[in-house]
């Protein structure tokens, strides 16, 4: 497997748009995973931002940070302090279905 990922990582630096799009989401996915180690998991939650009920990613409980994702790229949006949230029972292949059939589900 991982000779198959380093096939994979050197054939995709090769083609000059998709290297940037590829690192920069590789980046924000460690990122992901690395909080989430941090804080024991990376929650689903129910939140109000700007009087919306929408769905986001609990990335730090300890500091209310909610991660918001925007469809149908869930390798964009924005983070924001609040405690304006619930906690789903959601998982995150759930969440990033949802994130990418724009809601449809």
């Amino acid at each position: 497997m991982r000779w198959f990922k380093r096939q994979f990582d050197r054939l995709v630096n090769k083609v000059p748009v998709v290297n940037k799009i590829y690192s920069f989401g590789l980046e924000i996915s460690d990122a992901l995973i690395e909080d989430g180690k941090f804080d024991g998991q990376i929650r689903v939650v129910n939140v109000t931002y700007a009087g919306l009920l929408t769905k986001g990613l609990l990335t730090n409980a300890q500091k209310d940070h909610v991660f918001v994702a925007t469809a149908p790229n869930p390798m964009n949006g924005f983070v924001f302090i609040t405690k304006d949230y619930e906690i789903t029972n959601e998982t995150m292949e759930e969440y990033l279905k949802f994130l990418t059939s724009l809601g449809k589900l």
